[in-house]
């Protein structure tokens, strides 16, 4: 088994149709004194289930919980060791593996065992899922017509490995995963015309996308199917869908001019879509805006969001983001939270009344993240004599990846790290639906800016809000 990368996802899953699960096992020569399994239910924002057992002193463990219906992909963590499967309902399997050569060991035996074995050979020979996703990434430098006949040469490639490792699996599953392959390599072309200006400029800070990237679109063809709802790869196709073929339709102007506003993408999706496809889209995009709204106006977009969808799963989720909204606003009392530096000093945000705070949650695995950090230098220089602190929050996953990255990109100022991700509390109470994200605090421990504060990148207008608050 690879060592596999670990990347802060931006796309999840509602349990909507629990059945049960049960995988058992034992690990010889362990690296860890536990086993633990995360995937994503389907909700509208990243709530991953994750459950850990402790291993018995011989290695032992067992698993049993519920996963959605349908096939669920499942990732499997020992150590600094990583494998993954698709579970299908009712499985019931029993692993072995030793961990000083985890790649020649693991093995599934029991209902279901097909499936698991073929994807242990996969995440051998070919690594993760996640890989597939940056192979669409090294290819998008090529132009439009190179850059789907490369892209349809990975998804070539998976297909074979189907055929050639696949013959003994059930039929609904080799549908699957010739589906989940399918909308992996839509939603990378959707990703295309931004990608391709970025490595074409060698910037990760693009304001023009030029006609000709959006000539990939054109093949895109809208493929929604109810069916797959509960597919990570459906899903992640639907993320960037309809914000990205609306833009299409006034390519060549700058991106700034084709940043359509939420109503648009709200009434494609209606119009458009299926109707548990639209329901779980339109939530979604409605989840990830909240911040850049204000509360009325998601007020709004909630009110005709129930109009089409009375009894939606999703509409818990969806208030209990926008009454957020009253908590994080201008003028309210800031969420206090500890900061624990990297060296270990330890103080509060609290602390830091009397300074206007500029707050950015931040991951070495998001790209727009570091593509601020130059600019982020600038408004830190700038500020340097002046009650101005600057607080960043990782997101990352491994806090050794935090600690290096700090030094990598020269992130000076105030470093902190959560320690559970998306579930961390400050994240969670900040309403943190995507990163970067920002807040700027007053000296009086007060929200300021929300929906309209500026990024780093926007110099002269966050330097213009910041320094408001210090009249």
């Amino acid at each position: 088994m690879k060592n596999l990368l670990l990347f802060p996802i931006l796309l999840c899953g509602a349990n909507l149709y629990a059945t049960n699960f049960l995988l058992s096992g034992t690990i010889a020569n362990p690296i860890g004194d536990s086993i633990s399994i995360t995937f994503e239910p389907v909700s509208v924002g990243y709530h991953p289930a994750k459950y850990v057992r402790a291993l018995d002193k011989k290695g032992g463990f067992s698993f049993d919980f519920d996963i959605p219906e349908g096939y669920t992909r499942l990732d499997i963590i020992h150590g600094n060791q990583e494998t993954e499967f698709f579970a299908e309902p009712g499985a019931d399997l029993y692993m072995q593996m030793d961990a000083k050569n985890f790649d020649s060991t693991l093995k599934y035996t029991g209902k279901g065992q097909e499936i698991a074995n073929f994807m242990a050979r996969h995440v051998l020979e070919k690594n993760g899922i996640v890989m597939f996703g940056m192979s669409t990434q090294r290819i998008c430098m090529k132009e439009p017509d190179d850059y789907i006949i490369a892209l349809d040469g990975l998804v070539n490639e998976e297909m074979n490995f189907l055929k050639k490792y696949g013959s003994n699996l059930p039929a609904s599953f080799k549908e699957y995963y010739e589906a989940y392959y399918t909308y992996k390599k839509y939603a990378a072309m959707d990703l295309y015309p931004q990608f391709h200006e970025m490595q074409k400029q060698h910037s990760m800070k693009v304001k023009y996308i030029p006609k000709e990237n959006y000539k990939v679109l054109e093949k895109v063809p809208a493929a929604f199917n109810d069916k797959y709802v509960g597919m990570e790869a459906y899903r992640e196709f639907l993320f960037n869908y309809s914000p990205t073929h609306l833009a299409a339709r006034t390519a060549g102007d700058t991106t700034a001019q084709t940043k359509l506003r939420t109503d648009e993408c709200l009434d494609m999706e209606y119009k458009e879509m299926p109707s548990k496809t639209a329901e779980y889209c339109a939530a979604h995009t409605i989840y990830v805006v909240t911040k850049y709204y204000t509360y009325d106006e998601l007020t709004k977009m909630f009110s005709d969001y129930k109009k089409h969808f009375p009894n939606s799963p999703y509409s818990a989720e969806l208030e209990q983001s926008i009454a957020n909204k009253k908590i994080v606003a201008v003028g309210k009392k800031v969420i206090d939270f500890d900061i624990t530096e990297p060296d270990g000093n330890k103080l509060k945000l609290s602390d830091l009344k009397g300074n206007a705070v500029y707050i950015d949650f931040w991951s070495r695995g998001c790209v727009p993240c570091l593509a601020e950090m130059p600019d982020a230098k600038k408004v830190r220089e700038y500020f340097k004599d002046k009650p101005v602190k600057f607080v960043y929050i990782s997101m990352d996953a491994e806090e050794s990846v935090w600690k290096k990255a700090i030094k990598d990109y020269g992130v000076d100022g105030l470093n902190m790290h959560v320690d559970k991700n998306w579930e961390s509390e400050v994240v969670k109470a900040y309403g943190v639906k995507g990163i970067p994200s920002y807040f700027l605090i007053d000296k009086d421990g007060k929200f300021a800016a929300i929906e309209d504060l500026a990024r780093p990148s926007d110099t002269k207008k966050l330097i213009e809000q910041i320094e408001k608050l210090l009249r």
